[in-house]
């Protein structure tokens, strides 16, 4: 058998990859590609992590998602992915003509502290409903209030825009400042689930957009 030799270091091999030895053929497999370091965007307020108008309670499923688009054009796959304080641990294949090398790469985080859309339209004080709960005296306001922010706490896992964004009391009445109308009523049910009462609804205009009314939503419960 005629002897190879490697164009690129000299030495002799029984097979070429590339036009190179296979150690040549895997040194030249880099990462160059991937970015000195990420910079990541997290609300102080609520804790939340983003990716343009994308929102993540995990940074490394932000993370993940981010890398996916430049992974797949390079030809390269994600084995694991963690955060350690303020790095990235890669574990990740790189595929060339039908060879695979692993490598481990370590990124820096850089963590960009904003005031997320939606805590700046709660802290503003913005909402789309009104939920007021009219309560008898056997009910206290401390026991309504521990409600509709536990309700809260659960349903903004999935709707960033269940928040209250203010509490007013009013004689016998609480009255919630809510972030959309959903929520409003789902509170309004949960409520009424557990302490029955009377409901009624109102909407008020007060915006208009390209010509439309805007109606924000007033549901009021009466326990009895």
């Amino acid at each position: 058998m005629k002897k190879k030799f490697c164009p690129k270091c000299g030495k002799e091999t029984d097979e070429l990859y590339g036009g190179v030895c296979l150690e040549c053929f895997l040194n030249d497999m880099k990462v160059d590609w991937l970015p000195e370091y990420l910079v990541v965007d997290v609300c102080k307020h609520c804790g939340y992590y983003y990716h343009g108008k994308e929102r993540f309670k995990n940074v490394q499923t932000l993370l993940r998602k981010r890398l996916k688009n430049l992974f797949k054009k390079h030809k390269a796959s994600i084995l694991s992915l963690k955060v350690l304080k303020s790095k990235l641990r890669l574990e990740l294949t790189l595929e060339k003509s039908g060879i695979e090398k692993r490598i481990v790469k370590k990124l820096p985080l850089k963590f960009h502290y904003i005031t997320c859309p939606y805590c700046m339209m709660k802290r503003s004080g913005y909402h789309n409903a009104v939920l007021q709960v009219t309560l008898p005296s056997h009910v206290s306001k401390e026991d309504i209030i521990s409600l509709v922010e536990e309700e809260v706490k659960r349903l903004n896992k999935r709707d960033p825009m269940a928040f209250v964004s203010g509490i007013e009391e009013k004689g016998k009445s609480i009255i919630f400042k809510i972030g959309n109308k959903s929520t409003a009523l789902k509170l309004m049910r949960e409520i009424k689930k557990r302490y029955g009462g009377k409901v009624k609804y109102s909407r008020k205009i007060v915006t208009k957009k390209e010509g439309k009314n805007l109606f924000r939503l007033t549901v009021s419960i009466k326990i009895e």
